[in-house]
């Protein structure tokens, strides 16, 4: 679609107020370039190049916000459908091993564009499969191309050396390299359209204090928009508070994910310094991370969500916001029954809602530019199928409601990031990939398949591709 101007004429709008409370109204949406420039009744159509679209039978919603990703694994899904955590790190993060810097592009390409299928339209992407800059550069080019806005998280990762007949990896955690890649990277003005924003992903704490400490000095030194990292306590442990804590980094722009099982320290740590966590409760309920804090009286305040293995699991945040919501109200209400107390619902559908939207805007510092329609912001976007058999009679009661509870990928009819169409009337549109103009998603899963061959023969003999290089 060449057009630049949109008018979403009469379309059930889902509009933020300050106290996070949502209102539905019938109106039009225009957009115009990359940003919503009015939301009113009956606009008027004044430019001749504006494309015209009947939203009716539609409810137009912010585009969600998934705030922990790895979208590099989609060669991998299928295999962790009963894996734990210890499972999970042999078969899918240390499997990195097997992947061509190719198969980096392919998978964070299809990755996304899931993701835009589900409605996701931004995503922070801890990327741990940085094992050199053309695998670094591999990734942006997969994420250039799909359309989706990303803050892009390459994590220094050792990587496994040799599988047989001993096991070892490289020894090397954050090597000279990744931070002049990063420094490189960050030169460039503004990453395809400002879509693409730089961030850090960072998960050796086992460093000593003093190499810590002048990595994030570097980091906030060149502006990158936020540090990620692990922190849970379940079946496994990973600390990082801790570490981010005593050596004094901890910030607004960390954003940490799970947090599971933590210690009441690490909750006023976290709250004190206006750090955001990103549960993900599909791989935390099943990897024995713990129990999501998504919902917590304490703790919810600060938290958002994101799908974190789409290699475990589907890319629909809806999905994940449904089970946890359900699940914390099934915690809840078990233990007024088990009290013989008066049971009530006291976690709503909005606060759900607003899990993937507003509150995970607030979690990566984009606030006031995405994660709610609003003029001004990035017109990132939903169309909603309202009277498809799944959401039918749902949205005419409660469009929240229908879109949180009745709706599955197929009811999203059209996704716009950034002013562009991404997938329109049920169908992701086509992508540029360098030598492959013009890919549609068949031709997008036929090279993710033949990848996938390749990783998969590799696995089978153990054969990491530093070993066979060698």
């Amino acid at each position: 679609m060449s057009s630049t101007t949109f008018l979403l004429q009469s379309g059930i709008v889902l509009l933020h107020l300050p106290d996070d409370h949502v209102i539905a109204k019938r109106m039009d949406v225009l957009v115009r370039g990359n940003y919503i420039v009015a939301i009113e009744d009956n606009i008027p159509q004044t430019e001749e190049d504006t494309t015209v679209i009947d939203c009716s039978d539609t409810i137009i919603s912010p585009g969600f916000i998934d705030t922990h990703r790895h979208l590099w694994q989609t060669q991998l899904k299928g295999r962790h459908g009963d894996d734990l955590l210890s499972d999970y790190i042999t078969r899918g993060y240390l499997a990195g091993s097997f992947y061509e810097a190719s198969d980096v592009q392919l998978g964070e390409l299809s990755g996304a564009l899931e993701s835009i299928d589900a409605g996701t339209t931004t995503i922070v992407d801890q990327m741990h499969v940085a094992y050199s800059t053309a695998y670094i550069n591999a990734a942006l080019e997969g994420l250039t191309a799909s359309g989706i806005r990303v803050i892009f998280c390459p994590t220094p990762t050792r990587r496994v050396k040799q599988w047989q007949p001993d096991f070892f990896m490289e020894e090397e955690q954050v090597p000279a390299w990744f931070l002049d890649t990063l420094q490189d990277i960050n030169k460039r003005q503004k990453l395809d359209d400002g879509r693409i924003s730089l961030g850090f992903g960072f998960d050796s704490f086992e460093l000593p204090q003093e190499e810590i400490e002048k990595i994030f000095l570097q980091v906030r030194q060149d502006n990158l928009h936020l540090i990620t990292s692990h922190h849970f306590h379940g079946q496994i442990s990973f600390d990082a508070v801790s570490s981010l804590s005593k050596y004094m980094l901890m910030g607004p722009d960390i954003l940490l994910s799970h947090c599971n099982g933590m210690t009441s320290e690490e909750k006023s740590s976290i709250l004190s310094t206006g750090a955001h966590i990103s549960s993900t409760p599909s791989t935390e309920l099943q990897m024995g991370l713990g129990e999501p804090i998504c919902f917590t009286d304490e703790m919810g305040k600060v938290c958002s969500l994101g799908v974190d293995c789409h290699s475990a699991t589907s890319s629909s945040l809806v999905a994940e916001a449904r089970l946890a919501l359900q699940s914390t109200r099934g915690q809840r209400n078990q233990t007024a029954i088990d009290t013989k107390s008066t049971l009530s619902i006291k976690d709503k559908t909005i606060d759900a809602f607003n899990l993937i939207t507003i509150k995970g805007a607030r979690a990566i510092g984009l606030r006031d530019k995405v994660g709610s329609i609003a003029v001004g912001k990035y017109a990132d976007l939903i169309i909603w199928d309202r009277i498809s058999p799944g959401m039918l009679a749902a949205a005419e009661h409660d469009p929240v409601a229908a879109i949180m509870h009745h709706s599955s990928s197929r009811d999203v009819k059209s996704v716009m990031v950034n002013g562009t169409f991404r997938k329109h009337n049920g169908i992701l549109l086509p992508v540029d990939l360098t030598g492959k103009p013009h890919l549609e998603w068949k031709g997008v899963a036929r090279e993710v398949l033949k990848s996938r061959r390749r990783i998969e023969e590799r696995i089978k003999n153990k054969q990491s591709v530093l070993q066979e290089k060698r």
